[in-house]
């Protein structure tokens, strides 16, 4: 009953985010610029620019699929929209659970009732990691190809299933480059631990042959500028160390017994390795547990990287269900009650992940008071600088500027040329208003007070941005009218 409720309250919430018209999340526009640039036909992989909101440090797989659903739904590339983006990531987040029930049923051969209980820790953590799983973002989908592929390299017996998951595995590192590392350890177990080197082969042909022909494809492959994005720029974050204690944090206070029961299912394989074998259909299996053990591991050295967030840790919660399942059993090969463990593990694990259910939850509050910010900003003359919410000043009409958190890679890897090309446009007055937050370092720069004139704002420091985002505005920048020399 515990999971149905977690389910429920899952749908029930995405589907009342999903046509939220607004921003629900501060990155939603970084996405929701690249997606228009698929549509209207314009390279997403091009020179840095103030205007070149499109160039985003994530493979081009999202915004191709996110473009088809939106085609089909259908909207333009002159839209400003979020629901085909969030429906890609709903659909992917399902689709992750019912794999999950999948292996747990057919694969581990569990009961209906407790496979479903166990899938559901998926779900159910969707509100302790921050409500990712619905947004306009790639982490969604690419966590469902990242399991799926995985699913098939760890389950399958066939070259075809191996070269399937090749593809799927491919698809996954083109949404998000992490994919690459990851898929790259499951491919490590299936040499090191099952020794399937014909599998591995057809595994690696076929994820690199998805590659290659994915961008030639989309044209990709033979522009420098993409890697430019892929690597230099996503990678220009530097490890925090002081900080790696976070994640051990989340993984004691949020999924512990995930660890718990995959640390088991490692151990006691280990234990037994001298034991004689049981007949096949009665061993446990481990091949779960070592992949969530090798994701985890990964997932915390990313995420001691600067800006880091918890969705670094979803890989290991696709997983992490069938890790503990594996765990039970192994207990269960060594006389305990294999299933009282589980139930009571589930049980526990499910009453850690309960959250506040209306804490995003778009209010007719918020759609207000965004509605208000839209039409005030449709009064400025001229283009808008606004990179930490380009996407309402593109609802304005405005053209879209580069988001924030792009900006602040490219700061890293060519310190100082973005802030003379913002010079530069504040001097020649591109920008008929420009919106900082109050800690910007450019709020004092010198030719912004020379050419523009502080206003109130009051519509942009409202509850809805400061609850939902915590992030204050207290006056916009407006072009001062010229005069006569």
């Amino acid at each position: 009953m515990l999971a149905v409720l977690f389910l429920l309250g899952f749908v029930v919430i995405a589907a009342l985010r999903l046509p939220f018209p607004f921003e629900i999340s501060w990155s939603e526009s970084a996405m929701a610029s690249m997606v228009a640039a698929r549509m209207l036909g314009t390279p997403l992989y091009v020179a840095p620019s103030l205007f070149n909101a499109s160039s985003c440090v994530y493979p081009p797989f999202f915004a191709d699929l996110s473009a088809l659903v939106a085609r089909l739904l259908p909207f333009d590339g002159h839209s400003v929209f979020f629901l085909p983006m969030r429906l890609v990531s709903v659909v992917s987040c399902a689709g992750t659970f019912i794999g999950a029930l999948w292996v747990l049923r057919a694969r581990k051969r569990l009961t209906w009732k407790m496979a479903f209980a166990l899938a559901a820790i998926f779900p159910a953590s969707y509100g302790r990691l921050e409500f990712w799983y619905d947004n306009a973002r790639v982490d969604s989908l690419f966590v469902l190809l990242l399991f799926i592929s995985a699913a098939l390299l760890l389950e399958g017996e066939s070259l075809w299933s191996a070269a399937l998951a090749g593809v799927c595995g491919a698809l996954a590192t083109l949404t998000k480059q992490p994919g690459l590392v990851l898929m790259g350890l499951a491919g490590l177990h299936t040499v090191l631990v099952k020794r399937r080197y014909g599998r591995v082969a057809a595994f690696v042909l076929a994820f690199s042959c998805s590659i290659v022909g994915y961008l030639l494809l989309t044209g990709d492959l033979l522009n420098p500028l993409f890697y430019f994005w892929m690597f230099k720029v996503a990678g220009s974050r530097p490890l925090l160390w002081a900080s790696f204690l976070r994640g051990p944090l989340f993984l004691v206070a949020v999924i512990p017994f995930m660890v718990l029961f995959a640390a088991a299912a490692l151990v006691l394989r280990f234990r037994s390795r001298r034991e004689a074998s049981p007949a096949p259909t009665d061993r446990p299996e481990w091949s779960w547990s070592l992949v969530f053990g090798l994701w985890t591991l990964l997932s915390l050295i990313l995420r001691a990287k600067q800006g880091a967030s918890i969705n670094y840790f979803m890989p290991s919660l696709a997983v992490g269900a069938l890790a503990l399942a594996e765990g039970a059993q192994w207990m269960a090969r060594r006389g305990f009650d294999g299933r009282r463990i589980a139930s009571l593990a589930a049980l526990a694990q499910l009453a850690m992940l309960i959250y506040n259910p209306t804490l995003f939850l778009p209010t007719a509050e918020a759609a207000k008071e965004a509605g208000r910010l839209v039409e005030t900003l449709k009064q400025v003359d001229g283009p808008i600088w606004f990179p930490s919410f380009p996407s309402y000043a593109a609802l304005a009409g405005k053209p879209w500027v580069a988001h924030y958190g792009t900006l602040t890679d490219l700061d890293v890897t060519n310190p100082g040329h973005l802030a003379s090309d913002l010079s530069r446009a504040i001097r020649n007055r591109w920008f008929g208003g420009v919106i900082l937050h109050p800690n910007d370092p450019l709020v004092n720069m010198t030719e912004l007070r020379q050419f523009y004139e502080e206003r109130p704002f009051p519509e942009i420091n409202s509850p809805f941005l400061r609850r939902t985002f915590n992030i204050e505005f207290g006056a916009i920048f407006i072009r001062k009218p010229l005069t006569p020399s």
